[in-house]
């Protein structure tokens, strides 16, 4: 793959929405995506191809992806309650604390 110029409009505007999309999917607690298989999905839907991988395997694995990223989340969320107990319960043994 050859880098882009941006030296046009809709280069730059292409660009931005690229790098959104990205920022919004590093933020999405979705792990192992691949750029390469991102680039190819978009560029086959906005020239019209049939989907490279079958929908109902793409389906399989965003469901997977997001079962995994929801399990990731859910250990997070139990390990910061754990530790808001702890400190609860601690704060309690302080003098003048009720």
């Amino acid at each position: 793959m050859t880098t882009p110029t941006f030296d046009t409009i809709e280069a730059q505007a292409s660009y931005g929405i690229g790098l959104q999309v990205g920022q919004q999917l590093s933020e999405s607690g979705l792990e192992g995506l691949l750029p390469e298989a991102l680039v190819a999905g978009i560029a086959d839907a906005l020239e019209g191809k049939h989907p490279a991988v079958p929908v109902d395997v793409v389906h399989r694995a965003l469901r997977e992806i997001h079962e995994r990223a929801d399990a990731v989340r859910r250990q997070r969320f139990q390990a910061m309650a754990a530790e808001g107990v702890k400190y609860l319960e601690e704060n309690a043994k302080k003098e003048g604390v009720n």
